[in-house]
């Protein structure tokens, strides 16, 4: 008997805004996957229990700290996954966002389009687009 691989963590921002496409396609490739939804008060799991992680879009901005209880922890979450090299993907805000919170900055000529390998730099994590 062989060991399952262990599972994709998705945080999933709102209910209207699952991985759609993205979750058939892993899905249809074998992947396990773990759902968050951080919207409806679920608890962040410890990151290093899934072989990578899947942030989905929404009306959520890096920035709503203040108006999103959840949202601090899933940044530091994804900043301490990226820098001990954990495979990210993250779509729509995710994607212009939530790079920037592991790095404080990120530098891309095209965040919002296609994808980008997150590159570590010192301290930093940055979205690079080339």
């Amino acid at each position: 008997m062989t060991a399952r691989a262990p599972a994709l963590l998705v945080l999933q921002h709102v209910t209207c805004e699952p991985p759609a496409a993205y979750e058939d396609e892993l899905l249809a490739w074998g992947a396990r996957l773990h759902r968050i939804q951080l919207d409806e008060g679920e608890p962040l799991p410890d990151w290093r229990a899934f072989a990578g992680i899947v942030a989905t879009g929404g009306p959520v901005g890096a920035y709503e700290d203040d108006r999103l209880s959840w949202l601090a922890a899933e940044k530091k979450l994804i900043a301490d996954a990226v820098r001990a090299g954990t495979p990210y993907w993250g779509s729509s805000t995710s994607w212009g966002s939530r790079p920037r919170v592991a790095a404080r900055r990120a530098r891309a000529r095209d965040r919002w389009l296609g994808a980008s390998p997150i590159l570590l730099r010192g301290s930093n994590a940055v979205a690079s687009t080339t």
